[in-house]
């Protein structure tokens, strides 16, 4: 399970990820190149109170 876990969060297969699938890596060093889109590395993180905020007001929301 470690082998398989250290496969798919290495730098190379989220690359590939990015590239291919134009799926958002878990990495910070990974380039995600569609034009428009921001990069993982310009993105803020959310904390777990914010989440939870946002959460409840689209659940009110509809």
């Amino acid at each position: 399970a470690k082998l398989f876990l250290d496969f798919i969060t290495g730098k190379e297969y989220q690359q590939a990820a990015a590239d291919i699938l134009h799926q958002r890596s878990v990495r910070r060093d990974v380039d995600f190149g569609l034009k428009g889109i921001a990069s993982t590395k310009n993105l803020k993180a959310l904390d777990v109170q914010s989440m939870a905020m946002l959460t409840s007001l689209q659940s009110a929301a509809r």
